[in-house]
């Protein structure tokens, strides 16, 4: 059976029951022969060995096997994917692709609620292909003290023109960490990895974390957080060809951006590289950020638009600080008047960051055509 739940976070009540259920099995296999409880050992299951083969539907071994407390391994190869089966357990449990696994997508969307509720729910190393053009997302979000953590997930052919597509939203409702790393997009209608919603007057204000991540020609932002204590680290953002437009035939093709008012937010160790004419601002603070705080430091920006390199809104920067900063390029070169450490122009020292292979990997005429 599939278990769908709704924007909200509501389950399916025979999902829960299911859950309920093996955490009662596991209570029970728990207490050994004297009746003292034993140590728990998380069940690892292997999909190969459950039947899955190369070019099969993995859809309905993901809603079967990942349950609470089950570290699922993908073998290695190509399956199809009908966009679910990562929403059955919520607390201590792991999908994780052994080598080179791609999920080819045969509809229009994918639709995940990925929660944790208590411990931590990891999904790692595994690549997404095809193009959504219905609402797509993973919909990453933990109680507090809950961790949710993606990692090496990447996502090359993008969306369709004029959808609603972005790899990972994080709502207001997120309350512990969510943890994404190594992760890569290109192509994405409305964001890349729009996290900012925590930080809403109404959000639970939970920390999010993303690091050495790669987004590509990613339309409205590709990176956009706005909650306390999270952190943008050692990512690169490039901008250089046309991005898909938003559901509203938008494009505007921000980097970093900050939307929400979250105290100790940092971007530090990026490069951002804007040269497409619909490029927009490589940072921006937006007006709605004012109240908050953060920090921009060891980060290089090249821009050759018209666009300005670091936008702030009015007094949304007042409690912002600055460090070892370079702006180059042939467009609009500026930034807030308060920040003291910035250098402009092609002498200046380039901080230094872990982004140049990668960078020199989308610059290249080698690469894939999803990437151009």
């Amino acid at each position: 059976m599939v278990l769908h739940q709704s924007e909200d976070g509501a389950g399916d009540s025979s999902g829960r029951s299911r859950r309920s259920y093996l955490r009662l099995l596991g209570g029970l296999a728990a207490v050994g022969s004297l009746g003292t409880p034993a140590a728990a050992t998380p069940a690892t299951v292997d999909l190969g060995e459950q039947g899955l083969t190369t070019g099969e539907l993995i859809d309905p071994y993901l809603n079967e096997q990942f349950v609470d407390g089950a570290t699922v391994h993908i073998p290695a190869g190509s399956y199809e994917w009908d966009g679910e089966g990562f929403e059955g357990a919520t607390e201590n449990a792991a999908v994780v692709g052994q080598g080179d696994v791609s999920l080819e997508l045969t509809g229009d969307s994918f639709r995940n609620n990925v929660r944790a509720e208590s411990g931590t729910v990891e999904l790692r190393n595994f690549t997404v292909r095809g193009k959504p053009s219905e609402k797509s997302h993973f919909r990453l979000e933990t109680d507090e003290g809950a961790t949710v953590i993606v990692d090496s997930l990447s996502f090359p052919d993008g969306a369709v023109d004029e959808s609603e597509c972005r790899p990972f939203y994080v709502p207001r409702d997120h309350a512990g960490t969510v943890d994404i790393r190594n992760c890569s997009f290109s192509g994405f209608s409305d964001n890349g990895i729009y996290a900012s919603s925590p930080g809403y007057d109404d959000g639970e204000d939970g920390r999010v974390l993303i690091e050495n991540c790669v987004a590509h020609n990613t339309n409205i932002a590709a990176i956009r957080v706005g909650s306390s204590g999270s952190v943008v680290r050692n990512c690169l953002i490039v901008n250089d060809g046309p991005a898909p437009k938003s559901e509203t035939e938008q494009r505007n093709m921000r980097g970093i951006r900050v939307r929400n008012p979250g105290d100790d937010i940092r971007i530090e160790d990026c490069e951002i590289i804007m040269r497409h004419d619909a490029a927009g601002a490589p940072i921006q603070i937006h007006e709605e950020a004012e109240g908050g705080s953060g920090v921009i430091r060891n980060v290089t920006i090249r821009n050759d638009t018209e666009s300005e390199s670091i936008d702030v809104g009015e007094d949304a920067a007042a409690d912002w600080e600055d460090s070892d900063i370079e702006i180059m390029g042939t467009g609009d070169l500026s930034y807030p008047e308060a920040f003291e450490s910035v250098c402009v122009g092609e002498g200046c020292e380039q901080p230094a960051t872990n982004v140049d292979a990668r960078k020199s990997e989308i610059l290249s005429a080698e690469i894939t055509p999803s990437l151009r």
